[in-house]
């Protein structure tokens, strides 16, 4: 019975190897027969192109042309816009955190004149008495 099974299952799994070969294999029929007929289409596609170009290409390039020109200065300019307001932004933060130092800086200043103001109001008195 054991041995049936152990049989049996051992079938199945040749089977099942088989069949994944199969499909392996057919899978790569199928990705070689895409490769072929893209490359038949794109030479189709690529005589059309070469025909149109020859008869009114020449005024469609340079149109295209200076569109993709007018395209790369927009772009340029926006990068350039994008860098003048990262510049100015940047400039609007170190402007802060330097008043927020400065202010600090006052303050430690005023503690020690106060302290010593404050020591010397001691002194003062002192001597009054």
């Amino acid at each position: 019975m054991r041995f049936r099974a152990r049989f049996m299952n051992m079938e199945v799994a040749k089977s099942f190897g088989s069949w994944l070969k199969y499909v392996g294999g057919r899978r790569n029929a199928r990705k070689v027969t895409r490769r072929i007929f893209g490359r038949v289409v794109m030479e189709v596609v690529a005589e059309a192109f070469q025909t149109w170009f020859k008869c009114c290409g020449d005024e469609e390039v340079e149109m295209r042309r200076e569109r993709g020109l007018r395209v790369v200065v927009k772009l340029y300019n926006r990068q350039i816009g994008k860098g003048w307001e990262s510049w100015k932004i940047w400039t609007r933060e170190r402007r802060r955190e330097e008043g927020v130092l400065m202010r600090f800086a006052r303050r430690i200043v005023r503690r020690d004149v106060a302290r010593g103001f404050g020591g010397w109001v001691d002194f003062v008195e002192r001597r009054k008495r």
